[in-house]
């Protein structure tokens, strides 16, 4: 599903799993990662940068399937 920056208020994160925030304006996502997820998943959050994936896929792929998400 995408969700528009205005409407993230609407989500129910029970349902939710993941979360890809993306786009050019880094503040925005700062601000929506700080104010809607960080009050629910304190320790859960794994932040990934654009490069870190594309260069070390094999690593980015095996940390992910290797992670207990059942903390």
């Amino acid at each position: 599903m995408i969700v528009k920056s205005f409407e993230i208020e609407k989500l129910n994160k029970s349902n939710i799993c993941f979360y890809l925030i993306y786009g050019e304006n880094v503040g925005q996502k700062n601000q929506i990662i700080n104010n809607f997820l960080t009050e629910e998943f304190k320790k859960n959050i794994i932040r990934y940068d654009e490069n870190e994936i594309i260069q070390n896929q094999e690593i980015f792929f095996s940390e992910i399937n290797n992670k207990s998400f059942f903390e």
